[in-house]
């Protein structure tokens, strides 16, 4: 009890540099480590790196997966604990909540994972409601009336509204502003995208005699024509000549070159999905879940691409 305020202080003063540190490295265009390679990799990254960068890299898809105004709020509210000097019950609200996603991903991290978007759902609300309190903190700097609350609230309200709209169809894809166009939170996504795609498809003439090849095996539940989605199906090089479309993600494309590589090795093996990713094809149609170019979805002619070495 005695030593509180320098406990409190430390653990908060290490959550604030931490997000720093993550803000630094993605602004410097992942000088330090690269965080989109570890976050599509979260159960077997850690054979490759070691805890802190883990632990920096959980701080990724937490800060760039709310608002710009959250974020603002979220910051504010954290360092009123270290600034102010009288001690008020929604900063010990405030505290614990960090302190329990500190412990969380520590709990990720001892278990060899990586928290991504959707392993993180839990914290986001907690996020939110510090941020509730950062943000009624920081109004009432200016008034203490309950009209200037009120209309503040509405207006934030309303943005929310037409970022909602925005996001339409693709919830688990948003990115912050405040992260580069070239960077994404989400690499391992929890399908966005594969019930549009499958429409396109199915709207094709004589779809449902059609043979798609995808590296998305979810939208194969929507298709009406036959899909495969094997990597390591012998099968597939039979059925390679009859495969009318190929459907490729930015999510699976470093899992599907690493694979083909490895499997090249094999005597006999003579498929080369990796050549799927070849960014001078030119697709005929294309989804961008996160409305940024490298996420994208993209339905490919098969005559355009020979995936068969002779």
């Amino acid at each position: 009890h005695n030593h509180k305020k320098i406990f409190i202080n430390t653990i908060t003063s290490f959550f604030i540099l931490s997000i720093i540190l993550m803000f630094y490295n993605v602004y410097t265009q992942m000088s330090l480590f690269d965080f989109m390679r570890i976050i599509e990799s979260p159960k077997s990254i850690h054979r490759e790196t070691n805890i802190f960068i883990l632990y920096i890299s959980t701080f990724y898809p937490l800060i760039f997966g709310i608002t710009p105004i959250a974020l603002f709020a979220f910051i504010f509210a954290i360092m009123r604990i270290i600034i102010h000097k009288k001690w008020h019950f929604y900063y010990t609200l405030t505290f614990y909540s960090i302190l329990f996603i500190l412990l969380y991903y520590a709990g990720s991290i001892i278990n060899n994972v990586v928290p991504i978007v959707r392993y993180q759902i839990i914290l986001y609300p907690l996020v939110i409601f510090v941020a509730s309190i950062g943000l009624y903190d920081f109004i009432r700097l200016f008034s203490h009336k309950y009209i200037f609350i009120v209309i503040t609230s509405l207006f934030i309200f309303v943005i929310g509204i037409v970022q909602l709209n925005n996001l339409a169809n693709f919830y688990f894809s948003y990115n912050s502003p405040l992260l580069p166009k070239n960077y994404i939170i989400n690499m391992k996504d929890m399908g966005d995208g594969n019930y549009e795609i499958a429409k396109y498809l199915n709207a094709l003439p004589n779809a449902q005699n059609l043979l798609i090849w995808t590296d998305k095996r979810g939208i194969c539940q929507f298709f009406t024509g036959s899909c495969n989605n094997m990597i390591k199906d012998p099968l597939l090089e039979d059925i390679a000549p009859d495969i009318d479309y190929y459907i490729i993600s930015q999510n699976r494309k470093h899992h599907i070159i690493d694979l083909t590589k490895k499997l090249s090795h094999r005597p006999n093996y003579n498929l080369r999905l990796d050549r799927l990713y070849d960014t001078s094809i030119q697709p005929l149609y294309s989804i961008y879940p996160s409305k940024r170019n490298n996420h994208y979805i993209h339905v490919l002619d098969a005559n355009e691409i020979i995936i068969i070495d002779n």
